[in-house]
């Protein structure tokens, strides 16, 4: 059976994003760790939430190039154990889920009685159940999508360790354990893993055996815990903080204005994200005025779309011919965004002339930007140092058109941007540093293997020449019987003499055996304080490792902090 070793999973070590509620963030080391053992071609979650496991799991499947087929299924308006919630929650998980993982995933909106039909039978290896909690609703849904499930499925259950009110996933899952081979984490609300299909990957049998034991299982479920962010980190108590991305629309002849403007809150975090805008009935979008942000920063814009209330939406593929107006500096645009600029102050935005663009498509519903957030800078005393080499380099003025802001060759914009990634550089150095130390650790447990491995092939050899020795003592007593027996009968002195001198030869090679003995038992007891040196050397890299796991986490913290209040 193959033996389970979590230094083959590096995996488990990506950095997440996460969002309130944080019930089931213990868990996501665990989430990638699962993408890697299975590596499943179709994946469905049932209950996605504000998506802290859906978005793990995409995220392994993006990283590992799994292949494999995403979809989350709920309604996204939450139930009595979740809670009730706005309709916020689904766009926010929609503009960052779609423009990263929309490739291979989906969000369907629904309920899982009504989804369960678009899924052949035999065809999801992956299932996480993590809807309504009760006895009832956890057996109803399992039961409901078991015939959609492959011979090599996995099913996790969220909540297995929760027994408070009438959550019932704890006693479903118990029953379930009669049937299936699985085990179960405690942390994080308790997750349960249930080996459903016959033709599991060897890898994942391996970590159920490991996890049988409970030493074992103790040890590696507190580690992976241990790689999850933590809940009451100051970084996830405080309170979330939205950014505000406004739209103001107007026709050709008016003025922008306030009364003509929609908003969407999203999570102030650097990265790409997909906003819908929802436009009021009757609004005519002859020119837009996108506002992205409401601190300095770089930005991009890839994608442009217009939602008609009726019919197929429309790709505006030449905006960026349609610029009229930058407010900062026009950048080289990129591979993704055909639209980049930076600008210095705390009101970034750009227009954009769409004049004609929505004839024949009637009421305009939506739309929707993917906008790529690449720097944003908030702290107050480095929009001040930003503002400071601005007017040091001599640049005035952060407004006008896009062809002047091209012209302005954007001297400052550059200076600070130039900072900006020296920074960023200098943090992926520390990152890449670390990387090392991870590898040289992990090549030492490899060679600590391969001695191992070396002495077990040792001992083996021995107890062979031993098992050896054994057999020919064995034949050697019963020829010597023999001819003692036949010399006896002759009862003559030459007999009796050659008798005596096998009785000599005898002696000599017990003697012989002896010491082969004692030579095998000091080469076990060699072997013994080998392995045990070796035990030895095994405790102060999982020292080791976990001092790096802490590293790692110290570098996540200071990733999140603003280089400029990092002290030297």
């Amino acid at each position: 059976m193959t033996a389970f070793n979590l230094q083959n999973y590096p995996s488990v070590l990506l950095d997440p994003h996460v969002s309130r509620p944080y019930s089931w963030i213990g868990h996501i080391p665990f989430a990638y760790l699962v993408i890697e053992l299975t590596r499943p071609r179709c994946l469905v979650e049932l209950g996605t939430h504000s998506g802290n496991s859906y978005l793990a799991f995409c995220q392994a499947v993006a990283e590992l190039g799994t292949g494999t087929s995403c979809t989350a299924v709920d309604t996204w308006k939450g139930d009595e154990h979740a809670k009730f919630y706005s309709e916020e929650v689904y766009e926010t998980l929609r503009a960052y889920h779609e423009p990263r993982y929309g490739s291979f995933s989906r969000l369907m909106r629904g309920y899982f009685d009504d989804a369960v039909g678009a899924f052949e039978d035999g065809s999801i290896d992956l299932l996480h159940i993590d809807g309504l909690h009760t006895y009832e609703a956890v057996r109803h849904d399992f039961e409901t999508w078991r015939p959609k499930l492959s011979s090599r499925a996995v099913v996790l259950f969220h909540d297995t360790a929760v027994r408070a009110g009438d959550f019932g996933v704890w006693r479903y899952f118990a029953e379930l354990r009669a049937d299936y081979e699985g085990f179960e984490f405690s942390h994080s609300n308790g997750l349960g893993v249930l080996l459903v299909g016959d033709e599991q990957p060897a890898e994942m049998r391996a970590l159920c055996g490991l996890m049988q034991g409970e030493d074992d299982a103790r040890r590696l479920e507190a580690f992976l815990a241990s790689l999850a962010p933590d809940p009451e980190s100051p970084e996830l108590t405080r309170p979330e903080a939205l950014e505000s991305c406004r739209l103001y629309f107007r026709k050709h002849a008016e003025q922008y204005s306030e009364s003509k403007m929609v908003s969407v809150d999203r999570s102030p975090v650097v990265g790409e994200s997909l906003l819908r805008f929802v436009l009021p009935p009757g609004a005519v979008c002859d020119a837009i005025r996108l506002d992205p942000a409401e601190c300095p920063g770089v930005f991009g814009i890839r994608d442009l779309r217009i939602i008609p209330a009726e019919g197929d939406e429309l790709a505006v593929t030449d905006f960026a011919s349609r610029l009229t107006t930058v407010r900062g500096y026009r950048l080289a645009e990129s591979a993704s965004s055909p639209v980049r600029w930076s600008c210095m102050d705390g009101d970034p935005y750009l227009e954009l002339d769409l004049y004609g663009l929505a004839d024949g498509l009637g009421q305009i519903a939506a739309l929707d930007v993917t906008i790529d957030f690449e720097v944003l800078v908030r702290d107050v005393t480095a929009r001040r140092l930003l503002e400071a080499l601005q007017a040091g380099d001599g640049v005035s003025g952060l407004g006008g058109t896009a062809a002047a802001a091209t012209a302005a060759g954007s001297e400052g914009g550059g200076a600070a941007l130039a900072r900006l990634e020296r920074t960023l550089s200098e943090q992926d150095g520390r990152l890449e540093m670390l990387q090392f130390g991870s590898d040289a650790v992990y090549e030492r447990v490899v060679a600590t293997t391969d001695d191992i491995a070396v002495l077990d092939a040792r001992a083996r050899d021995t107890d062979a020449v031993v098992n050896a020795l054994a057999g020919g003592l064995d034949a050697a007593m019963q020829r010597t019987a023999l001819q003692m027996s036949e010399h006896i009968r002759g009862a003559d002195e030459g007999a009796k003499a050659r008798a005596a001198s096998m009785d000599a030869r005898l002696s000599e090679i017990e003697a012989g055996l002896a010491a082969a003995m004692r030579s095998a038992d000091e080469d076990r007891s060699a072997a013994v304080s080998r392995w045990t040196e070796l035990e030895t050397q095994n405790v102060t890299i999982a020292a080791a490792l976990e001092q790096l796991a802490a590293q790692i986490s110290d570098v996540r913290r200071i990733s999140m902090t603003p280089w400029w209040r990092r002290r030297a």
